[in-house]
């Protein structure tokens, strides 16, 4: 009577509109609305967290150079002291001989630094 590919497309047939008679239509087309809607809210977040992590990395970036700047200011200082130390001035302690040793000033910082009394005066 009929061929084999005319019951299959019948039934290919009833089968779409049992689908459309319940609504899994419907369903299918919220549930992909849902997951479009959760996925621009993620990427939201993403693009959120990126410019974030950008800023605080541009926050450690000039921390990190202020710090190198400094560093590089206390070498260059160390370098200038001990050749002033070398041609017998003193711009810490003046007034004070070349061969004496630490002066009252000093002594004082090394206390408040310390944050006690310095047993060998």
């Amino acid at each position: 009577m009929f061929e084999a590919e005319f019951w299959v497309a019948i039934a290919f047939l009833l089968f779409i509109g049992v689908l459309g008679y319940f609504g899994a239509h419907k369903r299918l087309v919220n549930s992909i609305d849902d997951r479009r809607e959760r996925i621009k809210a993620e990427l939201a977040e993403a693009r959120r967290l990126k410019s974030e992590a950008e800023a605080l990395l541009a926050s450690y970036r000039r921390k990190q150079q202020e710090a190198e700047r400094e560093a590089q200011t206390i070498v260059a200082s160390r370098r200038i002291r001990p050749a002033t130390h070398q041609n017998g001035g003193n711009q810490d302690c003046p007034g004070r001989s070349p061969g004496r040793g630490r002066c009252a000033l000093g002594r004082q910082r090394s206390r408040s630094s310390r944050g006690g009394s310095d047993p060998h005066p």
